[in-house]
């Protein structure tokens, strides 16, 4: 069985490793819109390594408001047997986030939600799309 103790996070440059993990988490959006936002928009990009391989990777990104700034988790996805990634992830990646009053994810699996409700997230809207040009 792993142990969290050997989860490393490191911040990373978008290549294929990054391509299938991100990929794993969208919805919506595409591999391309998030490349996108971590080498045009200041989105940045870390791979979730344990034992010297990459076992997930995540995306964050600040939104900065009038009088707060508040953290975004863009995508993120990963795989350790044995270990709950979201228990050991989501403390780091709030860490992560200095200066921001608040941090942010949208997700369109229930079970992500209720894992980040037992985290302490709360919903706070819902967000509907509607496509209206091919």
């Amino acid at each position: 069985m792993a142990h969290d103790k050997e989860i490393s996070l490191t911040p990373g440059t978008w290549g294929p490793d990054a391509e299938r993990w991100i990929s794993q988490a969208l919805q919506t959006a595409t591999p391309d819109d998030i490349k996108y936002q971590v080498e045009h928009q200041g989105a940045r990009l870390f791979y979730v390594q344990h034992q010297g391989s990459i076992k997930g990777a995540f995306v964050l990104r600040v939104d900065q408001h009038q009088d707060r700034a508040e953290g975004v988790i863009v995508a993120g996805a990963g795989n350790v047997p044995g270990v709950d990634l979201m228990a050991v992830c989501i403390p780091a990646i709030e860490s992560i986030f200095v200066n921001c009053q608040s941090v942010r994810y949208h997700t369109a699996k229930p079970a992500v939600a209720r894992k980040m409700h037992r985290l302490g997230y709360i919903a706070a809207e819902i967000i509907s799309i509607k496509r209206i040009a091919p």
